[in-house]
């Protein structure tokens, strides 16, 4: 099967997958590229509408725009889709969340190609490499999570993930951007409440 490549919003994810990392890439031939621990692969369709998130931060960095910084992969026995998480050049000096929803949409392949993949998930990677050249990149958090309410992590869908979504909005970041259309308004928050009185 052929691969898909779709671009994904920013929100945040719940805990999962965590992996705290800083990266040095000082330009070889390889890229900078994180994979997921083997604890996911297998059958993931149990994730099949979450999300996948981490916090990023370009701590150094000096060079052209690489763009291919964000992009997430997963790969399967039945074939493997990629999501452009981060279009652009991510910021420098500044910690960011970053989250893409684990759906066919998203990952630009049909609903059957999807569940064919995580059902037999080989491998996941983030690539954090950002520019041609000598850089520095700091990754924190990584999260796989089922529950995308679930806004603190926990495991738990509960008053302090409400009043960390509210809290996120009313700042207008981009974690609030709940139905991923790049801006943060009322059907943002609409979404988010249905979402969390249904419950995970």
């Amino acid at each position: 099967m052929d691969g898909g490549r779709g671009e994904c919003g920013g929100r945040v994810a719940s805990g999962e997958w965590r992996e705290p990392r800083r990266v040095d890439q000082t330009d070889g031939a390889d890229l900078a590229v994180i994979r997921a621990p083997s604890a996911f692969s297998g059958d993931l369709s149990r994730f099949n509408g979450g999300l996948l998130a981490w916090d990023g931060n370009t701590l150094q960095a000096g060079g052209p725009d690489y763009s291919a910084y964000g992009t997430v992969t997963i790969s399967s026995t039945n074939g493997s889709a990629s999501a452009d998480v981060v279009p652009g050049r991510p910021p420098t000096g500044i910690w960011v969340r970053y989250a893409c929803e684990m759906t066919p949409a998203m990952f630009n392949v049909s609903p059957a190609q999807w569940a064919q993949i995580l059902q037999s998930v080989t491998n996941i990677t983030l690539n954090v490499e950002g520019i041609f050249g000598a850089e520095i990149q700091g990754i924190d958090n990584v999260t796989l999570a089922i529950c995308r309410v679930d806004f603190d992590g926990d495991g738990f869908v509960t008053g302090v993930d409400f009043d960390a979504f509210v809290r996120a909005f009313e700042l207008g970041e981009m974690t609030a951007d709940f139905n991923g259309d790049g801006f943060i308004n009322g059907p943002d928050f609409d979404q988010y409440v249905v979402e969390f009185e249904s419950g995970c």
